[in-house]
């Protein structure tokens, strides 16, 4: 298939998103200057921006530049924006890749669907202390429940974990740590 190019909104004239998720740079003269030099030409010539940069989510991040302002700019949103239109606040990659941009792979999302999306395709598999928000271990999980069942109050065992109540609640009705 034949990569097609749009205009960036917003940056028309100056870059393009392409529906195979690249973004590039076009040809053109700026005219820089500075309270010791006015009128300096710089060419730009058109080129493919390099993706190496990666945002906390490995989403990918390209800087572009427009009256010396630089703006660092996610890759999907652009492609979004300038096939689809104005993104939503949360987009989906379909194959749970952000580093892939390709247009068939963004589609308009909720944080509900992204996450429901992401749990039934087998992506989201940071389970237990493996996920990096865990303040607790399988062991501990398994502690819990038995004082729980021996008749410790949930504040109880809450304190000697030091998290909330209602995360022991949640342990031990097993709505939370099912896999232990």
């Amino acid at each position: 298939m034949i990569e097609q190019w749009r205009d960036i909104n917003g940056y028309k004239g100056l870059y393009m998103a392409s529906d195979h998720g690249r973004v590039k740079s076009l040809a053109r003269c700026i005219v820089d200057g500075n309270q010791y030099q006015s009128g300096y030409i710089r060419h730009v010539i058109e080129r493919i921006l390099v993706q190496s940069k990666v945002n906390k989510s490995g989403h990918r991040v390209v800087a572009l530049s427009r009256d010396g302002v630089v703006k660092q700019c996610l890759v999907h949103r652009l492609v979004f924006d300038a096939f689809i239109g104005p993104p939503p606040k949360v987009l989906n990659h379909i194959d749970n890749k952000p580093e892939n941009n390709r247009l068939e792979n963004i589609e308009a999302s909720s944080s509900v669907h992204n996450a429901r999306h992401a749990i039934d395709n087998g992506f989201w598999l940071d389970k237990g202390s493996d996920n990096p928000n865990s303040k607790l271990n399988e062991d501990e999980v398994i502690y819990i429940r038995m004082m729980n069942g021996m008749g410790r109050t949930l504040t109880a065992i809450a304190k000697v974990f030091e998290v909330s109540s209602a995360t022991i609640s949640l342990i031990c009705a097993n709505k939370t740590w099912k896999h232990v």
